[in-house]
């Protein structure tokens, strides 16, 4: 009964076992058939279309089961890699430039012998409106001219010193809020900017010197460049370890927006300090950022003739002069401006052939003798030989330096009485980044004129000697 139960009609009999290998001889037959059917049906396709059906089956089949190596660069290849950025150039300096309503018309002519208008960003900072230009004054070879913002709520306690020091040392915040994005009233876009470079309207920058030598540095990272004045009195008196205003110094970009944000903060605890470098460098200090030495920066604490320092100026590019209405011109027999002027149309470089004892950027000298006592004093000086004209030339550059004679020697005997004009050969200067940099060396060529000299530069060699003949 128990059986019958289990085996009633209703309840139909389970057989999976069965089932399912009647389905795999099913299948079985089926896949012995698939090959017969797919040539026949190749059968009736041309050969050439049988041929590109089958490299394309290949192919497909490659590319699904062995994908890494087709897709896989050769052993060796070159990993692209992405576009070296470009080289820091002026349009990548931000400048401010520290003036005042009673100095600025006076400083024009020093702004618009650097100043490159649509190359160069930045602005002239002013304590007030100054005067509308004349008809025959062109601002537009100048910088923008700004009033700074008010900054009479910040402290200054110096005796005897300047306020204006804290307006000015607020000039790179005003720069920086002034950026695209950042202000209302902006004076450049910040995907353009690398440094910040902030001077006084007599400072005289060498722009291409100047960003060639920030070039070397790394602009996204935190750098304070500049130089300390030429005065060890000046030096002591506020540090070693500071870039002097006057003669300019660059912050790089990210800093500038790191001091930004907490100058105003930072001023009021050096209310004691004098003038505006002190106080940003107290407060970069702050940020724990010191000062990198470049030694073309020139402040200039000094009075009279200069012809001794640009002489003895270090292995390195000029990139600002500073107090230049306070020295004598450069170049005799023109006003301040005009040699400047004169400098700035020539090349700057440092051109370097001991003919004697020394030379200049501006000056070839050649020692005659050495005078009397009874003699002008103005005789004391040696013979020198004043820039006159550059041109380039073939990848060449030619300098002609003339003579210009201090006093009357009635006495000289020596072989270059005679010389009038030295005439400089020289390749381009172009500086490359992480190269040292090494002096260079000059050979004398024999020319048909006693009037006449030709010195070449060029490199030297590797165990060459500048000798100094006395």
């Amino acid at each position: 009964m128990f059986k019958n139960w289990i085996r009633s009609p209703s309840v139909p009999p389970h057989r999976p076992p069965q089932l399912h290998r009647a389905q795999l001889r099913r299948l079985r037959r089926q896949s012995m058939a698939s090959p017969l059917l797919l040539l026949r049906t190749l059968s009736s396709f041309s050969p050439l279309r049988v041929l590109l059906l089958l490299s394309a089956v290949l192919i497909l089949s490659f590319l699904l089961f062995f994908p890494k190596p087709l897709l896989r660069p050769p052993d060796g290849a070159a990993t692209p890699r992405p576009p070296a950025p470009t080289p820091t150039s002026p349009r990548h300096l931000l400048f401010g430039i520290a003036s005042s309503s009673r100095s600025w018309p006076r400083r024009k002519p020093y702004l618009r012998i650097w100043w490159c208008p649509g190359l160069m960003q930045g602005a002239a900072f002013l304590d007030s409106p100054s005067a509308p230009a004349s008809g025959d004054d062109d601002d537009s070879r100048l910088p923008p001219a700004r009033v700074s913002a008010d900054a009479s709520n910040l402290p200054y306690a110096y005796k005897g010193g300047l306020r204006s020091a804290v307006r000015v040392a607020r000039i790179v915040k005003e720069l920086v809020d002034s950026v695209v994005g950042n202000g209302s009233s902006p004076v450049a876009r910040s995907d353009d900017i690398r440094w910040v470079v902030l001077g006084d309207d007599d400072t005289l920058f060498i722009p291409e010197n100047l960003a060639g030598t920030l070039a070397r540095y790394d602009w996204e990272q935190w750098y304070y460049v500049g130089a300390g004045s030429e005065s060890v009195e000046q030096n002591a008196k506020h540090s070693f370890s500071m870039a002097f205003g006057g003669g300019g110094f660059a912050i790089s970009y990210p800093l500038a927006k790191a001091l930004a944000r907490v100058l105003d903060s930072c001023l009021v605890r050096y209310a004691h300090l004098y003038g505006s470098d002190d106080r940003v460098f107290s407060c970069l200090a702050e940020l724990g950022v010191g000062l990198t030495h470049e030694p073309g920066f020139h402040q200039f604490d000094l009075r009279g003739d200069i012809f001794g320092i640009l002489s003895a100026h270090p292995l390195s590019p000029l990139i600002s002069l500073h107090h230049i209405d306070r020295v004598e011109p450069i170049f005799p027999g023109m006003t301040h401006v005009a040699a400047l002027d004169h400098l700035f149309k020539a090349a700057i470089r440092r051109e370097c052939c001991d003919v004697s004892q020394t030379s200049s950027e501006t000056v070839m000298e050649i020692n005659i003798r050495k005078c009397k006592d009874d003699e002008l004093i103005a005789m004391h000086r040696t013979k020198l030989h004043f820039l006159e004209s550059v041109a380039l030339n073939k990848e060449k550059i030619q300098s002609n330096y003339t003579r210009h004679a201090f006093g009357n020697c009635q006495q000289n005997t020596s072989p270059a009485k005679d010389l009038k004009q030295i005439r400089v050969f020289s390749q381009p200067l172009r500086r490359q980044s992480g190269l040292a940099i090494r002096r260079e060396c000059c050979d004398v060529s024999q020319t048909s004129s006693e009037t006449v000299m030709e010195i070449n530069i060029r490199k030297c060699k590797d165990d060459e000697l500048i000798a100094m003949h006395r």
